[in-house]
């Protein structure tokens, strides 16, 4: 169990591509969160590629929508190589 903060400490962490799927809020939510500063999107912000996709469906799209989640995941993968 873990028991102490993670610590990350490679900043070329920040280049990688990043596609984030908002399923339970809305990609507009998660921006505003960024942009507020809000502890659990800190790292977001210093991400230099990132794609919001909004998913409505709920905490489980890979139960309530398989395959359009599927859809998203292959469309990040393509664009990242």
């Amino acid at each position: 169990m873990l028991r102490q903060p993670v610590e990350l400490v490679n900043e070329s962490r920040h280049s990688v591509p990043t596609t984030l799927v908002c399923c339970s809020i809305s990609g507009e939510q998660v921006t505003g969160l960024v942009q507020a500063g809000h502890p659990m999107f800190a790292e977001v912000a210093n991400f230099e590629h990132v794609d919001i996709i909004d998913l409505p469906t709920g905490h489980w799209p890979m139960w309530s929508r398989p395959c359009d989640l599927a859809e998203v995941i292959r469309s990040a993968a393509s664009q990242s190589s």
